[in-house]
């Protein structure tokens, strides 16, 4: 039997569901979810060779989700981080108000150097509770572990003023250009920490940089059930069509063959394999 430990926030409401659609196709794999949503798994240390919360909210969610309070870290052959502030909006976050001298970007909004722009979106997910955790289990594990970032943002939040607020006037070809910096940074950071990033499918994104907005549909809360549907108006989270396609490529990635690179990873995900 192969197990994988699934940590993550509110975004592994998805995999959760995804893995129930999925289990049936993959005999010999077992994947135990521990979830907190929020910032609930910053509150985590290490004892010996476990991860242990260190307040009793946490430790109740890690019950629910999961069936036990700590992570026994010599029971998993991999670790998977899912979001836990390691995301794609750090760059649109950037990018809603700085900007770098390329044909690709808003020259009117406030430039700085390519390389200020780019170490501004490497220091949020270098502070993301994803980061620290893999570091945690890295130093005390030699188990494989893998990143899978908060998903991109649905395509329908471009129709929103908020969109159009920070960029209506973006010039053609900036999604891609963003695509390939948030790749760029996230892969470093990532290999940094000893992880390896994998990035959503590809079939799953729309202009480079947002989530077709049919993956966003009837997506569920992190709560007892998963049953309790955010509103129409929540765009960061994504259903269970999205977290079984999710599912399928990190057990490519983790259990299919030898362990793979960053670039390699997210090559995986964005063939589907």
């Amino acid at each position: 039997m192969k197990r994988a430990c699934i940590i993550g926030n509110s975004h592994l409401a998805c995999l959760k569901l995804g893995w129930e659609n999925a289990r049936s196709r993959h005999a010999g794999i077992d994947f135990s979810f521990f979830g907190s949503p929020g910032l609930g798994f910053q509150d985590m240390e290490l004892a010996g060779a476990a991860l242990v919360p260190t307040n009793s909210g946490l430790a109740a969610d890690m019950q629910w989700t999961a069936g036990h309070k700590e992570i026994a870290l010599d029971h998993y052959d991999a670790f998977v981080l899912v979001a836990l502030q390691f995301a794609p909006t750090r760059v649109s976050q950037v990018a809603r108000q700085f900007s770098y001298v390329d044909a690709c970007l808003d020259p009117r909004k406030r430039l700085v150097s390519r390389a200020c722009f780019e170490q501004a979106i490497s220091d949020g997910l270098q502070s993301s509770i994803a980061i620290s955790l893999s570091k945690t289990i890295r130093s005390a594990s030699g188990r494989p572990v893998f990143l899978l970032p908060q998903p991109h943002v649905s395509a329908a939040w471009r129709e929103t003023p908020a969109f159009r607020g920070g960029f209506h006037e973006s010039p053609d070809g900036c999604w891609p250009l963003l695509a390939s910096v948030w790749k760029d940074c996230a892969s470093r950071i990532a290999r940094e920490a000893g992880a390896v990033v994998l990035f959503q499918p590809q079939e799953t994104i729309e202009d480079s940089f947002f989530t077709r907005d049919i993956y966003s549909r009837d997506s569920v809360m992190l709560a007892e059930g998963y049953s309790r549907r955010h509103p129409d108006d929540d765009f960061v989270h994504m259903n269970a069509a999205y977290g079984e396609l999710l599912v399928e490529a990190l057990i490519a990635a983790a259990f299919a063959g030898p362990q793979v690179t960053a670039v390699g990873a997210g090559a995986a995900m964005a063939s589907g394999r």
